[in-house]
């Protein structure tokens, strides 16, 4: 654990991608880190391929990865290291991008969609984090211990 308010935005960056990396092979994923913003390229242990979007976020705020870097498909997760308070580890959450269409529950109202039409700002998929409504999607509860990935199909 470490006072994560003194580290920088490219470093957080870096550790989030690393911690990712090594929990999703510790349960037996082959990850492919790839150059420092691209998705990882994560393959389970049926060998299926998925890419999951890394970003970070610190205590309750809005985290997004636009639409054009990463478009919706069936095989692609939002991953978010999320430092709730400056002294503890990190929960790192793997949400699947399809759930942005048709979120279940209350997750639609942190799961976020935005166009921006008319605006110069690109249009993105966000995440605003509420701990209630993402803990079903922590990373040791999506994740079995035989390297697949296991979403839960409503809260």
């Amino acid at each position: 654990m470490m006072g994560w308010a003194n580290v920088s935005r490219s470093d957080l960056s870096g550790h989030s991608r690393q911690a990712f990396s090594t929990e999703l092979a510790r349960r037996g994923m082959h990850v492919d880190a790839g150059k420092t913003r691209q998705p990882l390229e994560i393959f389970d242990a049926q060998n299926g391929r998925w890419e999951l979007a890394v970003r970070s976020s610190r205590g309750n705020s809005y985290s997004f990865v636009t639409k054009a870097s990463f478009p919706m498909g069936e095989r692609r997760l939002f991953g978010l290291a999320w430092y709730r308070s400056d002294v503890e580890d990190p929960w790192l959450l793997i949400i699947p991008l399809a759930l942005w269409h048709t979120p279940w529950g209350r997750l639609g109202t942190v799961l976020k969609s935005r166009d921006y039409e008319g605006r110069e700002s690109p249009p993105e998929w966000g995440i605003d984090s509420q701990r209630q409504l993402l803990s079903p999607f922590r990373l040791e509860d999506v994740v079995s211990d035989q390297g697949l990935f296991v979403f839960p199909t409503k809260p």
